[in-house]
């Protein structure tokens, strides 16, 4: 399955018996609040696209016929400013 078919979002890791990796903790509490992230984390529960969307998770969600042209569009859009700029912005 390619990422562009990808309708939900969640933390399992609980379900496989292991608590999220790579910062998924304290992320996810930084991005939606902690009730909404230890509900997500604790039950392994899975958010479809859209709501990740509202909650900001994802900037935009589109169709899947749609997502390569919105993504080169955006990359584009960001080559085209200051290579050092847009480092230090991602820092």
């Amino acid at each position: 399955m390619g990422w562009s078919r990808v309708r939900h979002l969640g933390q399992p890791d609980t379900q496989l018996g292991v608590i999220p990796g790579m910062g998924g903790t304290q992320r996810l509490v930084r991005a939606i609040g902690k009730s909404a992230a230890m509900e997500m984390i604790l039950t392994g529960a899975r958010v479809t696209a859209e709501h990740a969307e509202e909650a900001g998770l994802v900037s935009a969600v589109y169709p899947p016929k749609e997502l390569m042209a919105e993504a080169l569009k955006m990359a584009n859009t960001i080559a085209g400013h200051s290579p050092l700029v847009v480092a230090k912005a991602k820092d």
